[in-house]
């Protein structure tokens, strides 16, 4: 997948709010956030049932 990179000066996912990310930026505007940002926090998991992702500091 071809992407641009962009830092982001501040993102607010739900009642987290995370500062300098880095994101890829694909064709149509769509943002790619991974790994970097997931990192950032103590756990995170997917709840396939509910179909959310869910985030812990």
């Amino acid at each position: 997948m071809k992407a641009d990179k962009v830092r982001l000066e501040e993102i607010v996912i739900g009642e987290h709010r995370v500062r300098n990310v880095v994101a890829g930026v694909v064709e149509g505007g769509s943002l790619l956030c991974g790994r970097s940002l997931l990192d950032r926090f103590s756990k995170w998991e997917i709840d396939a049932k509910r179909k959310v992702l869910v985030l812990y500091r």
